[in-house]
C-alpha cells in the first residue's frame, strides 16, 4: 500500500511539474523576412489593460485601438533585417498570467497582408489591419531580450 501510494504521489509531481509549463513560440527569420513593410517605435496609452489569467482564451484580449498610438520614430528599411536576425529564435513564453492588450513603449511590425505585431516589455500580440485581435503570443523569456527590441531605436523603455 505504501508503494503504491508512492508510486502515486510520484506520478501526481510529475504530472503537475511538466504540465503547467507555459507554451513557447520564437519568430522565425525566414518567415518575417520579406513580409515586414515598417517596423516603427509606437507608445500606446492603455490604461484600461488589465492582468488576466488564461492563456487560452482570447476573448479578454481587447482590440487595437489605433487613437491610443502614438508615433514616435520609424527603423530605416536598411536596418529591418538587422532588427529581425535580432528577435528571430528568441524565446516567447505564453504565460498564464499576462496582460489583455499592450501599454507602454512598443514596436510594431506591420506585414505585406496588413497584419501587425505588438511587442512590448510585458505584450506580444498580433493584430488585423482593423486592429481586431488575432493572437497572444506572450513575452519574451530574457529581460535581455525585451531591452534589445529597443536598441534599434536609440530608446531604452521606463
Amino acid at each position: 500500500m505504501k508503494k503504491l501510494r508512492t508510486i502515486l504521489v510520484v506520478f501526481l509531481c510529475c504530472f503537475v511539474f511538466t504540465a503547467c509549463e507555459p507554451s513557447g513560440f520564437s519568430y522565425n527569420y525566414d518567415d518575417l523576412s520579406g513580409n515586414v513593410v515598417t517596423i516603427e517605435l509606437i507608445n500606446y496609452d492603455n490604461p484600461k489593460a488589465k492582468m488576466v489569467a488564461d492563456h487560452l482564451s482570447t476573448a479578454r484580449h481587447l482590440n487595437f485601438d489605433f487613437g491610443k498610438e502614438e508615433y514616435i520614430a520609424t527603423l530605416e528599411e536598411e536596418l529591418h533585417e538587422d532588427f529581425l536576425e535580432s528577435i528571430s529564435g528568441k524565446m516567447i513564453l505564453n504565460h498564464v498570467n499576462h496582460f489583455n492588450s499592450p501599454n507602454e513603449l512598443c514596436v510594431k511590425i506591420s506585414y505585406t497582408n496588413g497584419d501587425f505585431d505588438i511587442v512590448s516589455d510585458s505584450y506580444i500580440g498580433r493584430f488585423d489591419s482593423t486592429g481586431k485581435f488575432k493572437d497572444y503570443m506572450g513575452v519574451f523569456n530574457q529581460q535581455e531580450d525585451r531591452q534589445a527590441v529597443y536598441e534599434y531605436f536609440d530608446v531604452k523603455p521606463e
